[in-house]
């Protein structure tokens, strides 16, 4: 589907992605249909900015993409999360938080958020100024 070759090429080139290669005949794909599914309505996957994108594994063989390069061989579902030009293949438990979990530990540390250093002045102590003062001047 030549539909399907060029929407997963866009993605994979512009977004932080989840994405499964599997087969409309696997049993193992279809046995985790429902954990797959349940991805793509995942708040914190969402709020993270990362597409979940299924692909046929029969379009890898026109796809771009290094990961369509890497799948060819291997058995179906095979499942990678994609950041720019780094690429992790998935190997764990075919549940959506356990895959959900490895794809978030992936992305990079966000610069914001955490504990803020406090942009309040602090108070000028006189009575500590001057101890300090006094005990040099020994």
């Amino acid at each position: 589907n030549v539909g399907q070759e060029d929407e997963c090429e866009r993605i994979l080139s512009t977004s932080k992605t989840l994405l499964r290669f599997h087969s409309p005949g696997c049993p193992h794909c279809t046995d985790m249909e429902p954990e797959w599914n349940a991805l793509k309505h995942e708040n914190s996957l969402r709020d993270a900015g990362v597409a979940v994108v299924d692909a046929d594994v029969r379009i890898a063989d026109r796809l771009n993409h290094q990961s369509a390069q890497d799948v060819r061989g291997k058995g179906v579902p095979t499942i990678y999360f994609i950041d720019g030009d780094s690429m992790s293949e998935y190997d764990g438990a075919r549940k959506t938080k356990d895959i959900a979990n490895f794809a978030l530990k992936r992305l990079p540390k966000s610069r914001g958020g955490g504990k803020r250093k406090s942009t309040r002045r602090k108070k000028y102590n006189k009575r500590s100024t001057y101890k300090k003062k006094r005990l040099r001047r020994r």
